[in-house]
């Protein structure tokens, strides 16, 4: 029965059709797509994190430096706290950090990258994930040491340390 029923079928679906595949590598494709731009979303989100879990150690060191300086009376290295690199401060340099340099240029420093500016006295990150970015100098996030005083009339008083993200200006 079955066997007459194929005689009198003109036409037999024997696979897909190049119209059918066709659709399949497009969804695919976009599929594909969204899983990459969530990936690339998570590392750089892992990476701000990896950045601001730093940027706390540092603020940390800075503060126990203040303290002891305090504590010691030796008030005048207090000035050099704004000027001195704040990574040689920690126990341990972060396995990114690729040292000190004099104005560096970008081409030398490796994106993902902390380094110290001795021209600005600044400590400097070059972000390894970054979107829609033409320029590389947007990527630069640069932090300073500042130190805190008093607002009323004790305004030589240092009431503390921080450190503090300053905007980058950009070049063209």
């Amino acid at each position: 029965m079955l066997r007459k029923h194929y005689k009198h079928c003109q036409y037999r679906q024997r696979g897909f059709s190049l119209f059918e595949l066709a659709m399949v590598v497009i969804v695919v494709a976009l599929l594909g797509g969204a899983l990459l731009n969530r990936v690339e979303y998570y590392q750089e989100q892992a990476e701000l994190t990896a950045r601001d879990q730093i940027l706390a150690n540092v603020q940390a060191a800075l503060t126990l430096k203040l303290a002891s300086v305090l504590v010691k009376g030796q008030d005048k290295q207090l000035e050099s706290l704004e000027r001195d690199n704040p990574v040689e401060l920690l126990a341990k340099k972060p396995s990114n950090y690729v040292g000190e340099y004099f104005a560096p240029k970008l081409e030398d420093i490796e994106p993902g990258s902390w380094y110290f500016d001795k021209k600005d006295h600044k400590l400097v990150y070059f972000p390894n994930h970054t979107r829609n970015l033409r320029n590389p100098y947007e990527n630069l996030i640069k932090f300073k040491v500042k130190l805190l005083r008093a607002q009323d009339q004790n305004a030589g008083i240092i009431e503390g340390v921080v450190i503090e993200q300053v905007p980058v200006p950009r070049k063209s």
